[in-house]
């Protein structure tokens, strides 16, 4: 597959029409108006790529780039409840375009259909977005407004899914991603945060594979039944850097 065409009409399509519609049925636009629902979503886009964290007059400078003169006050009146539900539309309907590549010629990789490596960042917000985004709590503010984002991205095709948002204090086994089902032969890795013994279960009844560090709270058993209270002991036994034991 031509990776670039697709991935410049990915961005248009989402930039341009995916934006214009969804600002008209956020209500972001509601008549005729120099900042379009494109121009607003491009805006935020073009200025967060060249600051980070941008002030208003670096919206405007943004907005001016692209045809549309505002001023940094015009900008800051446009940014209430609709125009935060209008990003987020299309911060979701941008991540359903599916950007593949042809699976990569490494040889351990190739061993699975799909190597799925998943994880979360966390960031916090001002606190006046608590109900919005509920962080952990805590003595002060700013750890009452947070916001996670969980990603999962296959190491074979190069396929990123999500982010998905989630409120700050959710645990990553309620991972949103987690509702997708991992394909045959496909491999899943994910650090502790996301151990959940149903989870690898539905993993491995779906013929797929999964890799994970110890949770040292988990029972392992032999295939006889025994039970393995000490499995430090266990491995220090072993005489070969690499053990491979069937454990219940």
């Amino acid at each position: 597959m031509d990776t670039i065409p697709h991935v410049a009409t990915a961005i248009r399509e989402t930039l341009i029409t995916t934006a214009t519609a969804l600002a008209r049925r956020s209500g972001f636009v509601q008549r005729t108006s120099k900042l379009t629902g494109a121009g607003f979503v491009q805006a935020w886009v073009f200025a967060v790529m060249a600051t980070p964290m941008p002030m208003w007059e670096d919206l405007s400078q943004s907005a001016a780039t692209i045809g549309v003169a505002i001023s940094p006050q015009g900008v800051a009146q446009r940014c209430g409840k609709a125009g935060a539900t209008v990003l987020q539309e299309v911060l979701q309907a941008s991540v359903q375009q599916v950007i593949a590549t042809e699976p990569v010629a490494i040889p351990l990789l190739n061993r699975f259909s799909h190597v799925f490596i998943e994880d979360s960042s966390t960031i916090v917000l001002p606190p006046v977005l608590a109900e919005t985004w509920r962080g952990c709590g805590g003595s002060t503010d700013a750890v009452n407004a947070a916001l996670k984002i969980q990603v999962r991205l296959d190491l074979v095709t190069g396929t990123l899914a999500g982010p998905a948002l989630q409120d700050g204090r959710a645990a990553d086994q309620r991972s949103p991603l987690h509702d997708e089902p991992i394909q045959a032969r496909a491999l899943y890795l994910a650090d502790l945060g996301y151990w959940s013994l149903q989870r690898f279960a539905q993993i491995a009844a779906q013929d797929g594979f999964w890799l994970s560090r110890y949770q040292p709270q988990t029972v392992l058993f032999t295939t006889e039944g025994q039970r393995w209270d000490d499995v430090r002991g266990l491995l220090e036994s072993q005489h070969a850097d690499c053990v491979d034991l069937p454990v219940t």
